[in-house]
This record gives structure tokens, C-alpha cells and sequence, in this order.
């Protein structure tokens, strides 16, 4: 003998109806709770980031790593980026279409470290880390 199935009821599609709802309108949530961006320095135009060091004297090494800065700061502003001053080793740049990016610098203990140079420009796909 074969069983007879028994039939859904109304009632009790219009409950799992009801919970596939909820579980939409929470995975569409969009007013989720963001990261806090309170302990970094928030950047949104076309500028340079760089640490003001000098090379130590007689170090030949950050003497070229000093040159080259200053040539690519040069060039940035000649094609109209401006000086940003850096107050944190935390940035986040932010892009005219919402992204955002967030760069944590490293220690400036090295020659290369002391002299590199972040370029932004928020309308631009890439950034340029020198």
C-alpha cells in the first residue's frame, strides 16, 4: 500500500514565505554598521602624501632616495596634485564614487621608507606609491 502524501497547506506556506522576507530584508540591509574612520586622516582630492625627512649626513643612499623625492614632487606639481600634510600614519582615501582606501604607512626608520611618496587623484583607478 502506498502512502498518501498529505497536501501543504496555505498555512503553512505563508510561513516559510514569511521568513524567506525577513531574511531578505535583513541581508539587504544596507545601514549596517560601519567602521569607525575617527583615528585616520581622510583624503578626497587629487593630492601627494610624503614624510618631510632629510638624509643623514654622509649617507649616500638616502642622499639618491632624497633626490628622487624631490623630483616626483616636482612633477606632481606640475601636473596640479597638491601637498598634503601627513599627521597620521593612517590614511584613507577616499574616490569620487565612493570607494575608499585605507593605507596604513610604515615605520620611516629605513631610506625608502623615509622618502616615499603616495600619489592621489580620486577620479583615477590607480595609485601611484613611490
Amino acid at each position: 500500500m502506498a502512502r498518501k502524501k498529505k497536501p501543504i497547506t496555505l498555512l503553512f506556506k505563508m510561513k516559510y514565505l514569511s521568513l524567506l522576507a525577513i531574511v531578505t530584508l535583513l541581508a539587504c540591509n544596507r545601514e549596517r554598521k560601519k567602521p569607525s574612520k575617527d583615528g585616520f586622516d581622510i583624503i578626497t582630492e587629487k593630492t601627494y602624501v610624503l614624510r618631510e625627512a632629510q638624509p643623514a649626513a654622509g649617507d649616500s643612499a638616502e642622499a639618491a632616495y632624497y633626490t628622487k623625492q624631490q623630483e616626483i614632487v616636482a612633477l606632481l606639481q606640475q601636473n596640479n596634485f597638491k601637498a598634503h600634510p601627513l599627521t597620521n600614519d593612517s590614511l584613507l582615501f577616499r574616490r569620487e564614487n565612493g570607494l575608499e582606501v585605507e593605507i596604513i604607512l610604515p615605520r620611516h626608520n629605513e631610506g625608502a621608507g623615509k622618502f616615499s611618496v603616495i600619489a592621489f587623484d580620486p577620479k583615477k583607478i590607480r595609485f601611484l606609491l613611490i
